[in-house]
């Protein structure tokens, strides 16, 4: 089910967040206003090529992802990466969700939608659930796991954390983009 800010009746941030885990634990958050997720969804199905159920980055040639990266430049987007050094994945996944919790402003509404993994469901929702109660956001905060094939707005940020990991000549495409990093400890 799709829902957008003008079903669920308040003004919306949609907080789209997937992980990296190909040499330091990488937590990225996608910003969208929720008026632009029309648009987003409609750039992100475009790119799925005939017969292909979602877009997942590692997946794609070198010349397609050149041309996803430049379709993706039509979104109105911000994106921040939570970096952790902690060497366990466990851990590293719960002092970026902490950290994801902790930046948001209480005087805004969320909806965050993570890509689900079916390893993390349990601890996702005991240390969100905890950290909005340390911050009192209960109630502007709404969030839920899904799998990537329902919700195309989760291909963004599988794009954009295959390529900050990847460094070199990928990292470098992200510098069109409104990114920010943030090193955690």
């Amino acid at each position: 089910m799709t829902l957008n800010c003008y079903q669920i009746g308040w003004p919306l941030k949609f907080l789209l967040v997937d992980e990296s885990k190909s040499k330091k634990y990488v937590l990225a958050v996608v910003q969208i206003e929720g008026a632009d997720t029309k648009l987003a969804r409609r750039v992100l199905s475009d790119l799925r090529m005939r017969g292909q159920h979602y877009i997942h980055f590692v997946n794609e040639g070198a010349s397609r992802k050149r041309r996803i990266l430049s379709a993706i430049s039509e979104i109105n987007f911000q994106c921040t990466f939570l970096v952790s050094e902690m060497k366990n994945e466990k851990q590293a996944r719960q002092e970026c969700l902490i950290a994801l919790v902790k930046s948001l402003n209480e005087s805004e509404e969320y909806l965050i939608i993570f890509d689900s993994d079916d390893n993390h469901i349990v601890n996702d929702k005991k240390v969100i659930r905890s950290a909005l109660q340390e911050s009192g956001l209960t109630t502007s905060v709404t969030y839920r796991h899904e799998r990537s094939r329902s919700q195309p707005l989760l291909w963004l940020p599988d794009i954009l954390a295959w390529s900050f990991a990847r460094s070199g000549v990928w990292s470098k495409s992200l510098s069109r983009f409104e990114i920010r990093v943030q090193r955690l400890q």
